[in-house]
């Protein structure tokens, strides 16, 4: 147990993150809250600019904007997960 149990935990680890790293991202919870909260919002945001007849809806950059949110939570997850990696010497 002592011997094998922390070679076997060491071996699991990148795998295991990794697919957490994909639950978070295609989860029930967050494709239903955060994707639709977040997209829903970012829709309703370029609707009013268009609606306020300048012409620009800034489609673009309101993207750019939830791309970059969703991309920070996974790349702070990847981050845990090389620190974690980093710490067992895996």
């Amino acid at each position: 147990m002592f011997v094998i149990l922390p070679q076997a935990f060491r071996r699991a680890l990148p795998p295991y993150v990794g697919q957490l790293t994909v639950l978070v991202q295609a989860s029930a919870l967050t494709s239903v809250v955060g994707v639709s909260d977040l997209l829903g919002s970012a829709r309703q945001m370029i609707e009013r600019l268009a609606y306020v007849g300048t012409g620009d809806s800034h489609a673009i950059e309101i993207y750019l904007g939830v791309l970059s949110i969703f991309f920070v939570i996974c790349y702070a997850l990847s981050g845990l997960a090389s620190i974690i990696e980093r710490c067992l010497r895996v």
